[in-house]
């Protein structure tokens, strides 16, 4: 099968093995690890994954490396946290022709999955990334944080799932929130973006009645009231590490 998968670690055992055991089928995968300490290489070593070391260089760089490596044309990158479904597994396996497809890329449904509960409500539920595509045809920018896979050629739209399973509980959520919210920062500074104090501010109850209410977080019970609320201060916490660089510099 002409295909590798390609994933980036640290300290991943949490999730690690429920992600690759449904990649049985892959012979070729790649794993590029910013410095694990618990038992991320040994999960990986279990599964037969190619383990390299490469201490973090932003998300787009380090994802960059790690399609760099693979030994196939077509790659399917997945965070350390996402799972494939039945009905994915089935397209690579029996559906997709990868050496006749006019396609370079396919964009996937990525479903967050939080404290237990797959997010339903619009706008949280399914977000389309690119993620399987000809390694020839492209691969991720640059960005930090918010990377993307550009690719040349047409790129066609699927339906099947792979599951998020991106935080472990609420205090495993502010860990990624204060490394996301840096990240983002940083990437808005080079930019040489700024926003006023007053602005920062309202994008707090803007943002909570956006998911909450218009979008119907509150259908979701205690994870959409958790989730609405936190997010809605990821942006403001988001512009105030950005003001506190324009002030450091």
């Amino acid at each position: 099968m002409n295909l590798s998968v390609v994933i980036i670690t640290f300290n991943s055992e949490r999730t690690l093995e429920k992600v690759l055991a449904p990649l049985s089928f892959v012979s070729d995968i790649v794993i590029v690890d910013s410095g694990s300490t618990d038992k991320t290489k040994q999960i990986a070593e279990k599964y037969n994954a190619r383990f390299i070391h490469q201490d973090f260089l932003g998300f787009g760089k380090q994802k960059q490396l790690a399609v760099s490596l693979a030994k196939h044309d077509w790659v399917l990158s997945l965070d350390a946290d996402e799972v494939i479904s039945e009905e994915f597994k089935f397209f690579l396996t029996k559906t997709l022709d990868y050496s006749q497809s006019s396609f370079t890329g396919y964009r996937i449904p990525i479903t967050n999955v939080f404290l237990g509960k797959v997010l339903s409500f619009w706008g949280e539920s399914k977000q389309s990334h690119l993620r399987l595509f000809r390694k020839s045809a492209g691969n991720f920018n640059d960005l930090s944080v918010h990377e993307r896979v550009i690719v040349k050629g047409e790129v066609k739209e699927l339906a099947y799932d792979v599951f998020h399973y991106s935080y472990q509980d609420i205090s495993h959520y502010f860990t990624k929130f204060n490394q996301y919210t840096s990240n983002a920062a940083q990437e808005l500074h080079k930019q040489g973006k700024s926003v006023s104090g007053f602005s920062a501010l309202m994008r707090i109850p803007l943002k909570f009645i956006q998911l909450y209410l218009i979008r119907g977080g509150f259908t979701m019970g205690w994870p959409g009231l958790v989730w609405s609320t936190c997010s809605s201060f990821y942006v403001f916490v988001k512009y105030a590490k950005l003001k506190e660089l324009e002030r450091r510099s």
